[in-house]
């Protein structure tokens, strides 16, 4: 699952005006990828699970080495007064877009057809 700007953004920024987290456009490139590469290379166990399969960065646990902005093949944490930075789809962005359908939330077909395995849309063998 992951943020995606539509052909209709503006660029006007108003997402990042009020995302919580980095005024930094880049943390919108996060793909929140199932197998974490980012997470897997803090040594420092600053990630925490905000929901299934969507991570953050606890400011309290990260000592700003940087390993996470190397691992992170979307180029998508920055780094900002010593602590790094990512998105945790909290919807901020979403909710303060001036234009309808410019920001949109995605699901990767892994997770579509998760979602169908547990709704009991799929039959599994």
């Amino acid at each position: 699952m992951y943020l995606l700007k539509t052909d209709k953004c503006e660029e006007c920024n108003a997402c990042l005006e009020f995302c919580p987290v980095s005024k930094n456009s880049k943390i919108m490139n996060c793909k929140h990828c199932p197998d974490v590469p980012c997470k897997d290379s803090c040594k420092y166990n600053a990630f925490y699970e905000v929901s299934p399969g969507i991570w953050g960065i606890d400011p309290d646990s990260c000592v700003g080495c940087g390993e996470c902005v190397y691992a992170c093949p979307y180029d998508a944490i920055v780094m900002e007064d010593g602590i790094a930075k990512k998105c945790t789809l909290c919807g901020d962005c979403l909710n303060h877009c001036p234009i309808s359908g410019a920001l949109k939330i995605v699901e990767t077909e892994d997770e579509k057809e998760e979602k169908a395995r547990i709704l009991g849309w799929v039959k599994t063998k």
